[in-house]
C-alpha cells in the first residue's frame, strides 16, 4: 500500500494511505461546493419567513367565507374519527375517504388519517396549495391542547415555504444542474485516478463512484 507522512499528526495514524488522503480532500472540498450551492443565500430566511403576515386564507380566498361556517373537530375527537376519515391540513379538515385507493403516494395516506399533516404536506408536494385549491374542507381543526401543539411549528413551516417560493428555490436552475454535474465530474475523475494508480484500494475508489452516481 503506498503511504505518505500524515499532516504532521492531525490524523490518528502516524502514516495514512495516499487514496483514503486524496478521497478525504475530495470529500471535503466538494462538500463544501455542496453546501454553498444547496444553501446560497437562502441561510437566514427563517427569521423573515416568520415576519411574513400570511395565512392559508389568502392563498385560497374561499376559505375565508367557509371559516366561520365550519364544525370545529378536535385531533383527540375519537367518536368524530370513527364516522370520518379525514386528514388536518393548515388548520382545515379534508374529507380523504375515497381519495385514498387513488393517491399518487401510495398507501402511506393511511397513516395519516385523523391527524394533523400539515408540515408533511408541505414537504412531501411540490405545489400544496394548488392540490388544496381543489379541495373543499369539512371541518375546521378545533385549537385545543393538540391543535395549538402543532400551530406554531405549522405556521412556521408554511410560512418558510411560501418565503422560499418567493425566492425560486422550487423553480429548476439550470445553472445549479451545471455545477453539479461539474462537481461530479471532478469525483468521477478522481476516481479514475484512484482505479488507475491504487487498483488494490478498491473501498476509496468504490465509494467516490458511488458518490458520482448518487
Amino acid at each position: 500500500m503506498h503511504q505518505i507522512a500524515s499532516l504532521g499528526g492531525l490524523l490518528p495514524n502516524e502514516y495514512v494511505s495516499e487514496p483514503a488522503l486524496i478521497a478525504f480532500f475530495a470529500l471535503a472540498m466538494l462538500s463544501c461546493c455542496h453546501n454553498v450551492l444547496l444553501n446560497g443565500r437562502y441561510y437566514n430566511e427563517f427569521e423573515k419567513a416568520e415576519k411574513m403576515n400570511l395565512t392559508i386564507e389568502d392563498i385560497i380566498p374561499k376559505l375565508k367565507t367557509l371559516k366561520n361556517s365550519l364544525p370545529e373537530v378536535a385531533e383527540g375527537d375519537e367518536e368524530y374519527h370513527k364516522k370520518n376519515t379525514v386528514i388536518a391540513v393548515n388548520g382545515y379538515w379534508y374529507n380523504v375517504k375515497y381519495f385514498m385507493k387513488s393517491h399518487p403516494g401510495g398507501p402511506i395516506i393511511e397513516h395519516y388519517v385523523g391527524a394533523d399533516v400539515t408540515t408533511s404536506f408541505y414537504g412531501m408536494h411540490r405545489h400544496p396549495d394548488e392540490i388544496l385549491k381543489k379541495w373543499t374542507p369539512v371541518a375546521k381543526l378545533k385549537l385545543d391542547k393538540d391543535g395549538l401543539r402543532n400551530e406554531k411549528v405549522n405556521n412556521a413551516y408554511f410560512k418558510l415555504w411560501h418565503r422560499y417560493k418567493e425566492l425560486g428555490i422550487f423553480d429548476p436552475s439550470q445553472s445549479w444542474y451545471a455545477k453539479v454535474s461539474i462537481c461530479n465530474m471532478i469525483y468521477l475523475a478522481i476516481t479514475v485516478y484512484l482505479i488507475t494508480n491504487y487498483p488494490e484500494d478498491w473501498f476509496f475508489s468504490g465509494m467516490l463512484l458511488g458518490l458520482t452516481f448518487s
